[in-house]
């Protein structure tokens, strides 16, 4: 037989305050000197027995060691006053617990304490000792209860393939009653008609997951085949809060208010059972341990997640809530009677039942709720477990419903930074977003006469022309299956390699740029009546190691690198400017891109060909220093295209550097006089001529082949 463990809730006054859950035997009382504020209000474990300080040391009218309480040999609650002069109530009882005195009870007591404090303590060892029979431990009990499903009902069918087809439905009266299944004798087949049912509230859920009719769906067919007066689909805020996401009430069909499903504030419930009334308010709780069991962590990004529904939550439900948190199964509660007297108050209690929502790692992130009142049309019958058991069906289905909406959003925000191939191999294996080490290469992309198109014709048109340039190479990045990490004003910036590996990023990235150099012409065709001739882009991009992750905050989401490398592709992409070319690459990338094409047995020289669709070309440019950086970097002009002409350009210009890098002054400009004399265009052709000039005016003899950039 499992140990005795008791439910205890507490109420300051009218304000339930404290619930909680403790072994026996258990010592209630005022906090003593020695026991910290951190534990206040929290069971504690001492060995012998167990403690909770229900109030402060402040509270001289309770004594430090109140009462205790403990299971005798025949089972029942035994509750002694430990104090030599105090007397207390207990609720049910007019004789009061004199001094040192003993009482018992079968299941539960109420009492009342100094301090305007009331405890009501409930054995729940008991409540694991189901019976197949529906309903019949509550009548068995004779007493107000909490309990879960029998593991009787518990026992899985042999799933049927179609509910899991997405145009799976199956006719069936509207109207269909749970209870009246199992209760009219013209059905003789009772088990095929429950499956019936379970299979269409599945069914009807299924078929509209993708929205959020499946919230009202839920609320209305939950309602309709168990014959709840309310039925609510209830979200959780965080580790105190609850807020309804939809709510049926058979009541508003009557008036014509139907379904609700919009939006409202957070809402909290909570009822004393000694106030006469049922409570109604819309406080939040603050207590935290009130409402969670510590062993899991409530969603951190439910708020504004969903629309909220302006209805509070239903009076009372505040302690079947915390069941559910605590047991993570369908709990189902049960009045010991509609009317119950206390004293002279009459309050009227409802039959209830919840199974949580539980969201893809098992937190539980919500609850389907339903009651049924005294007084109304629906039967008044105890809730049983086949009907628990189809809303904890519902339960699931509501589940399904969220987790696919929760992906299909995550897929949505996905697509913003990575392409679909990537896409899906994150989907498949989400520990590639964890932060790590990397090689990867980095693209930078500068759009050149921003500056000149704003000043003439206006943010508005700017705004119009600089979305759809943006586009169009951010579509050459998501075709490479590369990764958007960031826009910067008129700067784009993207990766290759990560998250997911790609041994040949070096070659993606650089199709990439080759596929935006493409773009230029008819981007500028399209804007010919604002854009200057001399609008373009510039390209740096540069490989190697990076710690790639979440390189933004818990507050915006941002997947991409860090590091020397990521800094150099910024510089390389300023120093187009410098050499007046498109598209500027580093040694480093040069190499991969070589080792890729040697990879897959295709030469590298005059024609760098890839597996893509882009043909491109090199050229060494020069071995800069960029500003801010020690490293001494050898720069590539990276060309689109396989153009005869300009590969016996880039020849002839790559000869004239190396007579350059080794003082032969008078080789180096004779070959760039007839280059610049040929190609008055070629931007670096003029450069280097102006380097040669200047060491031969200056009478170097052993030239510095390093040029040091001065500006980013």
């Amino acid at each position: 037989m499992s140990s005795p463990v008791v439910d205890v809730t507490l109420w300051q006054g009218q304000q339930e305050c404290w619930i909680g859950e403790s072994g026996l035997p258990l010592e209630i009382g005022r906090q003593s000197r020695d026991e910290e504020n951190a534990i206040l209000r929290k069971v504690q474990d001492l060995g012998n027995q167990y403690r909770i300080a229900i109030a402060p040391i402040t509270s001289l009218g309770l004594p430090r060691h109140a009462l205790s309480v403990s299971v005798n040999d025949e089972g029942k609650l035994e509750l002694r006053n430990l104090h030599a002069r105090s007397t207390f109530q207990i609720a049910s009882d007019p004789v009061p617990v004199m001094p040192k005195a003993t009482v018992q009870h079968d299941r539960e007591f109420t009492i009342l304490l100094p301090e305007n404090l009331i405890v009501k303590v409930v054995l729940c060892t008991s409540l694991s000792e189901k019976k197949s029979d529906v309903g019949s431990d509550f009548e068995s009990q004779g007493s107000a209860s909490f309990r879960t499903i029998s593991p009787d009902s518990k026992r899985p069918a042999s799933p049927n393939p179609d509910l899991f087809r997405a145009d799976f439905t199956m006719p069936m009266n509207p109207g269909a009653s749970f209870i009246r299944t199992f209760t009219e004798d013209s059905n003789p087949n009772r088990g095929h008609a429950a499956v019936d049912l379970v299979r269409q509230a599945l069914a009807v859920v299924k078929k509209s997951a993708g929205s959020d009719e499946f919230f009202d769906t839920a609320v209305q067919s939950v309602a309709g085949m168990i014959e709840l007066d309310r039925a609510y689909v209830l979200m959780r805020e965080d580790e105190s809060k609850w807020w309804v996401r939809a709510h049926f009430d058979h009541r508003d069909q009557e008036t014509g208010e139907g379904t609700h499903l919009g939006g409202g504030e957070t809402a909290s419930a909570g009822a004393n059972p000694l106030s006469g009334k049922r409570s109604n308010n819309d406080e939040t709780v603050e207590d935290a341990e009130s409402v969670t069991d510590g062993s899991e962590t409530p969603p951190a990004t439910s708020k504004k997640r969903s629309t909220r529904l302006d209805v509070p939550l239903p009076s009372g439900s505040r302690l079947l809530l915390q069941r559910v948190l605590q047991k993570r199964e369908t709990v189902m509660y049960e009045p010991e009677s509609y009317k119950h007297t206390i004293g002279s108050s009459i309050m009227l209690l409802d039959r209830a039942v919840a199974s949580p929502i539980f969201d893809e790692h098992g937190v539980v992130i919500g609850a389907l709720y339903g009651d049924r009142s005294y007084g109304t049309n629906h039967p008044d019958t105890p809730i049983g477990d086949l009907e628990a058991t189809l809303l904890e069906v519902m339960a699931g289905a509501v589940s399904a419903g969220i987790g696919r909406q929760r992906q299909e959003a995550i897929q949505a925000s996905m697509t913003q930074f990575f392409s679909p191939a990537i896409t899906q191999r994150l989907q498949q294996n989400e520990d590639l977003l964890t932060g790590r080490d990397a090689e990867v290469s980095v693209l930078f992309c500068d759009i050149r006469g921003f500056s000149a198109i704003t000043e003439r014709v206006g943010p508005e048109k700017t705004i119009e022309w600089i979305n759809d340039v943006l586009t169009q190479l951010s579509l050459c990045v998501t075709r490479t299956d590369g990764v958007l990490v960031d826009y910067v004003g008129d700067e784009l910036m993207a990766m290759w390699g990560a998250p997911a590996e790609q041994p040949d990023h070096a070659r993606r990235a650089c199709n990439a740029a080759c596929q935006m150099l493409k773009q230029i012409e008819p981007l500028r065709e399209r804007w010919k009546e604002i854009t200057p001739e001399r609008f373009g882009v510039g390209i740096g991009i540069n490989t190697g190691l990076a710690r790639v992750g979440n390189t933004g905050s818990l507050v915006k989401f941002k997947y991409g690198p860090l590091g020397n490398t990521v800094n150099l592709a910024s510089r390389v992409q300023g120093i187009t400017k410098k050499f007046g070319v498109s598209a500027l690459i580093t040694r480093a990338t040069r190499d991969a891109l070589a080792r890729t094409a040697a990879n897959h047995a295709v030469a590298i020289g005059s024609d760098v060909a890839t597996e893509c669709d882009e043909a491109m070309q090199t050229r060494r440019l020069a071995n800069v220093r960029p500003l801010g950086v020690k490293e001494i970097v050898e720069l590539y002009e990276l060309q689109t295209g396989n153009e005869p002409t300009w590969r016996s350009m880039a020849d002839r210009y790559e000869s004239a550097l190396r007579s350059f890098h080794h003082s032969d002054l008078t080789a180096a400009a004779r070959e760039l006089a007839s280059l610049v004399h040929e190609h008055p265009g070629d931007t670096p052709s003029v450069v280097l001529l102006g380097r040669v000039v200047d060491a031969i005016t200056n009478q170097t003899k052993k030239v510095n082949p390093v040029m040091e950039m001065q500006s980013k």
